[in-house]
């Protein structure tokens, strides 16, 4: 449905036919809100539309089947300029978000000691209580900072990483 010819690669690589027969690769560009390449193509004379690349190799390298499965299309090593069909795994849109996951577990503050001093329902609750924020809650959590004591004197775990 498209003005031209198309056609793309194994490796995310998106041509269009030139008048005289050739070949000619289009350039990609990043989009700024999600991170994913994008060509322009063009569906009428005048009428240029933008698609994800990955979107196309799902399209023509695996049969529309995130849309078949209710599934999201990802990149395997993360890497959204990579849109090879090697690196496009298809995931559900649970397992896409498990960055938030952490969200519902629960919290316990702990003295140097090991005792528990407090616990929380979450992340949240536990910076809001201790007058922190919740990223600064979720990096003593999650073991990303050399010494997480430093801003109140207490030890912030998953409780389901505490042995008692």
């Amino acid at each position: 449905g498209y003005a031209y010819d198309y056609r793309i690669g194994d490796m995310g690589n998106v041509q269009r036919r030139l008048s005289n027969g050739t070949w000619k690769e289009l350039s990609p560009y990043k989009n700024k809100q999600n991170g994913l390449l994008y060509v322009g193509l063009v569906k009428e004379v005048g009428k240029k539309v933008n698609v994800a690349v990955i979107k196309l190799m799902d399209e023509y390298f695996f049969g529309n089947y995130a849309k078949k499965h209710g599934l999201c299309r990802t990149h395997k090593n993360g890497m959204t300029t990579d849109c090879s069909k090697y690196n496009i795994i298809f995931v559900t849109p649970t397992e896409l978000n498990m960055g938030n996951l952490n969200r519902h577990k629960r919290v316990v503050k702990m003295d140097l000691d090991g005792n528990v001093v407090a616990r929380y329902a979450s992340g949240k609750e536990a910076a809001r209580a201790n007058f922190m924020s919740p990223t600064a809650i979720y990096n003593r959590v999650n073991h990303r900072l050399k010494n997480p004591t430093t801003l109140d004197g207490y030890i912030y775990r998953f409780e389901v990483e505490i042995d008692e």
